[in-house]
This record gives C-alpha cells, structure tokens and sequence, in this order.
C-alpha cells in the first residue's frame, strides 16, 4: 500500500565531528586516516525510505517524470526501462511482491525499501523536495545517534567515493584505488545481508550508479531552512 512520505527528520546541530578511523586492526584502507570536519546544521531523515513512500512516488508516476531525474539519470532509464525495484513482481491481481533467494515474499510497506541504484533514489530525493545525504552528514548523524533502523539497508549517499587527505592503499592497490574514478557512488550502514563488524559508522561500501541489485535503499536529509 502507497504512503505519503514522512517528513520526520533529525536536527544535526552544526560543529565538529571526526570522520573515518584511526582504528589500526578492523577498517579499510578508504576509512583511513580520521579527521575532523566543521559542518553545518542540516536534517536528516530519522529513518530509511519505506516500501509504502517509494510505491507513492512509483504511482505518482516518478518514473515517467524526466524532470526528477539528472541527465545521467534519463540515459540510465532509456538503457534500463524498468517502473519498480530490482526484486519487487506483480501477481495476476496486480498487487506488489517481493522475490528473493528463498523465492516469494511479502512486502511490507513500513519495511526500509531496497533494490534501487543511485538514479532511482536521486529521482525519489527530488520528488520529495529533499536530497540524499552526504555520507559525512550520515557518519556525522550516525555518531550522534540519530539513524534510526541504520543497517537495515545500505544507503545511498549523494557523493561518489572519493580518498580522504592522506589516503594509503592497503592491503593491496587495487582493493579502492580503481573505484575513485567519479561512477562508484559512496553506500553507508549495511544491510540483512551484512556481517555485524562492518556495520560501523566509518565503514563506506561502493557501487556502479547504475546497479540495483544490492540490498540498498535511501535516507533523506536536506539544508537548514528547508526544513518544514
């Protein structure tokens, strides 16, 4: 069943947040080395997009509307004409299922939504007059204990991965160096589907814009003053 998108966000006060790790026996080589960062005050979304939120903006024709999407966007969707997430299906009576590697399941519309690459969920953010987080602001939302429901689903932030000052490749050159080529776009959280250890707050996964097979989905934020 379609809802309307909630509006609950979390204030983030501005000040200073360290972002990365100086931990020297768990992280990779893209989470080194820790730093410091002023930042703004902003909002962000208390929690991931749901199944019902993106099925509103499925009906409202979101897929249809080239102005939600970018230009890198539209040629994704002329490459890729699809209308709903990589795993949901519709049934003889038209109503909405999942499928995953057990076979059919059940959709709730409060659950986090997944299945959707960078383009999908940049279109969904514009729809809603939001935008989605930088992954600073979501490590910055994260260490002060605003993510609700955070390792649900991997989520997509507005930036691509990209070395931090001081970046050293280990423990080989080719484990990040090849993926800061400006298509990989930074996943923060985790998902069902990922070990407990790497659900930290520095961890940054990767992908294509363009894939959707994954189990990622989208948490909101926008500017203050944007906020209503």
């Amino acid at each position: 069943t379609a809802s309307t998108p909630v509006a609950d966000m979390a204030r983030i006060e501005g000040g200073t947040c360290t972002i990365g790790t100086a931990d020297r026996y768990a992280p990779y080589d893209n989470e080194y080395p820790a730093f410091e960062v002023s930042h703004e005050p902003f909002y962000i979304g208390r929690d991931p997009v749901s199944n019902g939120e993106f099925l509103a903006f499925m009906e409202a024709g979101g897929y249809r509307d080239d102005d939600l999407w970018s230009v890198d966007g539209r040629a994704w969707r002329s490459e890729n004409p699809v209308d709903h997430p990589d795993h949901w299906r519709r049934d003889s009576a038209g109503r909405w299922y999942g499928h995953d590697a057990s076979g059919p399941v059940e959709l709730s519309a409060q659950e986090p939504l997944y299945g959707i690459c960078y383009y999908e969920a940049e279109a969904y953010a514009n729809w809603t007059g939001r935008r989605l987080a930088h992954e600073q602001e979501w490590e910055i939302a994260g260490r002060n204990g605003q993510l609700g429901a955070s390792g649900r689903v991997w989520e997509w932030s507005s930036n691509a991965f990209y070395p931090y000052e001081g970046f050293a490749a280990f423990p080989y050159q080719g484990y990040s160096v090849p993926y800061f080529d400006n298509r990989h776009y930074t996943l923060k959280g985790g998902s069902r589907c990922s070990h407990g250890v790497i659900k930290r707050h520095s961890f940054r996964n990767y992908f294509e814009a363009g894939k959707r097979h994954q189990y990622a989905g989208i948490r909101l934020a926008c500017d203050h003053g944007q906020y209503n």
